[in-house]
């Protein structure tokens, strides 16, 4: 991807993945945890690096990792 790409990227979670793993070091993770679901249900989600394990009705409830919100939360950086 080449700077002006880069920078022509608009707020969102492309933005975020891409400084989760080029900026923080932090690639999404490659498992799902087995809890997932039913701890993202008593309001403990999964938070691994730089990424949140999330379950959200209306995509059926599927686990799915999603990066911090740093283009949208610059305190996203700081834990």
């Amino acid at each position: 991807m080449k700077k002006e790409e880069i920078l022509a990227m608009e707020p969102g979670p492309e933005l975020d993945a891409l400084v989760a793993e080029k900026v923080m070091g932090h690639p999404m993770p490659d498992f799902i945890p087995e809890d997932a679901l039913d701890l993202y249900l008593a309001g403990s989600p999964i938070h691994y690096d730089s990424w949140s394990c999330v379950c959200r009705y209306d995509e059926g409830d599927t686990p799915k990792w999603v990066p911090d919100p740093y283009s949208t939360d610059i305190s996203a950086a700081w834990p």
